[in-house]
């Protein structure tokens, strides 16, 4: 592939992923907020360091880091195969269309990080650097 074709798949993969860290961001606190709202509670210490460490491997991943890729496809594919199948067996229960919304978002953001050929053009690009 020449080269101005691989410096522009690599932009357009970056773009994506900066999508997918929006996407995964937004989605997250919506849900948070939503089930705060509902529950009528503050968020624990452990919410808040759930988010701190979302927020950290969103900066690695759109700086290009290849584990910060790799570690976020782990964790969103378990953490969304988990979450669907937990919220199709107890189905209807308050919330449920919402987290099984929030699990099909985070497959969704798994399969363009690990199966998009302009994502990978990114990570392969030389973008190994944060910012």
């Amino acid at each position: 592939m020449e080269p101005n074709v691989t410096a522009a798949s690599a932009r357009q993969g970056k773009r994506l992923v900066g999508a997918v860290v929006a996407a995964l961001v937004i989605s997250t606190i919506l849900f948070a907020a939503g089930s705060m709202i509902v529950a009528h509670t503050a968020p624990t210490l452990l919410d808040v360091l759930r988010f701190l460490v979302l927020l950290v491997l969103c900066y690695f991943l759109l700086g290009g880091k290849l584990w910060a890729r790799w570690s976020v496809v782990v964790l969103l594919g378990v953490v969304g195969v988990l979450g669907a199948a937990g919220t199709t067996l107890a189905m209807p229960y308050p919330g449920a269309y919402a987290s099984l919304t929030l699990s099909v978002i985070y497959l969704a953001c798994a399969v363009v990080l690990a199966r998009n050929r302009h994502v990978s053009e990114h990570f392969a690009g030389g973008n190994q650097h944060v910012g």
